[in-house]
């Protein structure tokens, strides 16, 4: 009798209804894990961190400032954090650190249209409003 119960409510539920809805938890529990929703600003070393791993250490080969422990390296990440902590943007920094060391201080070049390199999502300030 319980058998004949389960198959009366299974041929209730449309056939679109039993595979649309596990795919729709499924993309909401994606875009909720994935941090799609989460407003919270960066900390000063999680931004300093984002941005020493796009600068070249001035005295390594191919080696970011946040992947050395030259004297060099650890110069140029401190300026860096002293730099995010007074509220320099991106932009700045990034004209600061290549207005004394050049352009090849750079690991990822500037985007020509936009003259800002670009930045994976998850390491991107939230916007202030």
């Amino acid at each position: 009798m319980a058998e004949t119960a389960t198959a009366t409510t299974r041929a209730r539920v449309p056939l679109w209804a039993r595979v649309l809805l596990p795919l729709v938890v499924l993309g909401v529990a994606l875009l909720i894990g994935s941090g799609a929703f989460d407003s919270a600003s960066q900390t000063v070393a999680q931004r300093s961190a984002a941005i020493e791993a796009d600068v070249r250490c001035p005295s390594c080969t191919d080696v970011s400032v946040a992947d050395s422990n030259s004297t060099t390296a650890i110069a140029v990440r401190h300026q860096i954090e002293n730099l995010v902590a007074a509220g320099s943007s991106d932009a700045d920094i990034d004209q600061t650190l290549v207005s004394e060391y050049g352009q090849t201080i750079l690991l990822v070049p500037p985007d020509a249209r936009t003259g800002r390199r670009p930045r994976p999502a998850s390491l991107r300030r939230a916007p202030q409003g």
